[in-house]
């Protein structure tokens, strides 16, 4: 099941699979954001097993772009390697959201 709304800082970004091809600068795209519209809209032809690297990268800018960091956004290199780590860390790591919330934990 996809998420619908991510809340970055005080944004509420809504979460769209879509059926329409998704073009950035003159290219076809897995996934885009439109900051103005507080949208992230993924591919339906995105496999299931990339559909958190697109949600991620994309969070990713969002982030970026609401914090100011314009240029930074536009990044794609790391933008990527941003998304890629985040996702490892969390999947090698599943405490660690937990600790982030501030859920008490168990000292492992």
């Amino acid at each position: 099941m996809m998420i619908k709304n991510i809340l970055i800082d005080a944004v509420n970004y809504r979460v769209e699979i879509t059926d329409e091809r998704i073009i950035v600068d003159g290219q076809e795209c897995g996934a885009d954001v439109d900051y103005n519209l507080a949208l992230i809209r993924l591919s339906d032809k995105i496999g299931e097993g990339t559909k958190a690297k697109f949600l991620m990268h994309e969070i990713f800018h969002a982030v970026l772009n609401e914090r100011g960091m314009f240029e930074e956004s536009r990044n794609e290199a790391l933008i990527d390697e941003l998304a890629a780590g985040t996702i490892n860390l969390i999947r090698e790591n599943p405490k660690l959201i937990d600790f982030l919330r501030g859920d008490n934990l168990d000292a492992d």
